[in-house]
């Protein structure tokens, strides 16, 4: 719903400011924008995508719902990258030289902020993310061997195991550095990804894909302050429940931006609003 809901939700401009280019608080007070008409029209959106699938799928488990569109079931499926990968994997896919990817498609109205009305334009602009587009690990505090795990991370990270990772796309280690990109837009070497068992159109497709994703000039900011995970959590059981038909969008996402208001106050309104301002680089 994140990624989804982005080209309905931000407003696009030159740069990040209280109105252009944020997606989840206003950084200069910590409201939820959560509940954005924009946000609600995304989700209402979403309800018209899940009645072309079938009604099963709302339960469906991440790897449920992979494997129906690898069988050759759906047309289209929006998801993890993980995707484009396992498309490759004749054991499970029926597919492989006919999968074709994309970054998601922007909504051609879009809600703006600032002016507290919905626009609607000839020349919608596709909004990238990095909703888990590539693998980034952390140390945490509570660590009992934090200098063997960074070792460890720092051995998958260097370019010849990080290569060969994105080469093997279903290790869940998707592209995102220079060197795993074709040329003109990378260093990558097309042959490395055959060896590994790529389809040629198939992999020219994804990469190109994940290029323009992370390249957008508009991009939906990471969520990377404390209560994240919370945030998160309150957000996708509202999401659930209206997905399952017992409560509308709004209500869904206004009882989200109502849950999240009580985290912000129980962790510091003040505290969260400068740790988000610092994530999303906000001045």
């Amino acid at each position: 719903f994140q990624s989804l809901s982005a080209s309905f939700a931000i407003t696009p401009g030159p740069k990040l400011d209280r109105y252009h280019n944020v997606y989840w608080f206003d950084p200069t007070n910590m409201k939820p924008m959560i509940n954005s008409p924009g946000h609600v029209a995304a989700l209402e959106f979403l309800h018209e995508l899940h009645k072309t699938g079938p009604s099963a799928q709302v339960g469906w488990s991440l790897g449920e719902a992979w494997d129906y569109f690898l069988r050759g079931k759906s047309v289209f499926v929006f998801s993890w990258g993980d995707v484009g990968s396992l498309c490759q994997d004749t054991s499970r896919s029926k597919i492989q030289g006919v999968c074709a990817s994309s970054i998601l498609p922007s909504s051609d109205t879009y809600y703006d902020h600032q002016s507290g009305k919905f626009v609607k334009t000839d020349n919608p602009q596709k909004v990238g993310n990095t909703t888990g587009g590539s693998w980034h690990g952390v140390i945490s505090n509570f660590s009992a061997n934090p200098e063997a795990t960074f070792s460890f991370l720092s051995l998958m990270a260097i370019k010849p195991a990080s290569s060969w990772l994105a080469n093997n796309g279903w290790t869940g280690v998707d592209p995102g550095f220079k060197y795993q990109f074709l040329s003109p837009q990378g260093e990558g070497e097309l042959g490395d990804f055959l060896d590994a068992g790529w389809n040629e159109a198939d992999v020219k497709d994804y990469l190109n894909a994940y290029y323009e994703n992370f390249f957008a000039k508009t991009s939906m900011t990471y969520l990377r302050i404390p209560g994240t995970f919370e945030y998160w959590d309150i957000l996708d059981k509202n999401l659930s429940a209206s997905m399952s038909g017992e409560i509308s969008a709004k209500q869904a996402l206004d009882s989200t931006a109502k849950s999240w208001e009580q985290v912000t106050d129980r962790l510091g309104r003040d505290k969260q609003l400068e740790y988000y301002k610092s994530a999303i680089g906000y001045k």
